[in-house]
């Protein structure tokens, strides 16, 4: 599985694009300084990640995202920050929290696990630290998906959804980490 992630710094206002296996190995190297292209505007945070099975299609979609018509889509699509308690501007002088469901997966014991919350960076501590009872027996986790939404109530109502039945089905066809069995 080959991801495409967004990071952001808040303290810069700036964003960079790139694509990994292994987001959270990554974001690491970010937030240390070893990434030349990244290393003057640390701390970053994880805005958006997405997943594909090969390669090629993970690194069109990054060469799409880096491109003017990808800025705009990102401009469009993607909010700023992934912290909690700190607001970014929808236009105007609103301020608004943004709000995150999450799919992560335990490629040891090929299990999933479907959240919200409004930092995402915090919340994968959590489980892989084993503070979520409900996560805890399967250590480690790794983000397969994230998708952003500006109130909590639409966050709840996606986080139902992709824990029903449905969602399931919705998860086999569209989230593929790689080692997953299904």
């Amino acid at each position: 599985m080959f991801l495409v992630y967004i990071i952001y710094s808040s303290k810069f206002d700036r964003y960079y694009i790139g694509m990994t296996e292994n987001v959270n190995r990554r974001l690491l190297e970010h937030n240390n300084g070893k990434n030349i292209s990244t290393k003057a505007f640390v701390p970053w945070d994880i805005v958006n990640i997405e997943t594909f099975d090969s390669r090629f299609a993970a690194r069109v979609r990054e060469k799409y995202l880096k491109s003017a018509a990808g800025r705009r889509w990102r401009k469009l699509n993607i909010r700023p920050r992934a912290r909690p308690n700190v607001p970014y501007r929808t236009g105007g002088a609103q301020n608004k929290t943004m709000f995150l469901v999450y799919i992560i997966y335990s490629s040891k014991f090929d299990r999933y696990y479907v959240g919200m919350t409004e930092n995402v960076n915090r919340r994968l501590l959590e489980h892989n630290s084993g503070k979520n009872i409900s996560t805890k027996a399967f250590v480690p986790w790794d983000i397969v998906n994230i998708e952003t939404f500006d109130s909590r109530f639409a966050a709840r109502v996606r986080e139902k959804y992709l824990k029903s039945t449905a969602g399931r089905r919705w998860r086999k066809l569209n989230i593929r980490p790689r080692g997953a069995t299904e």
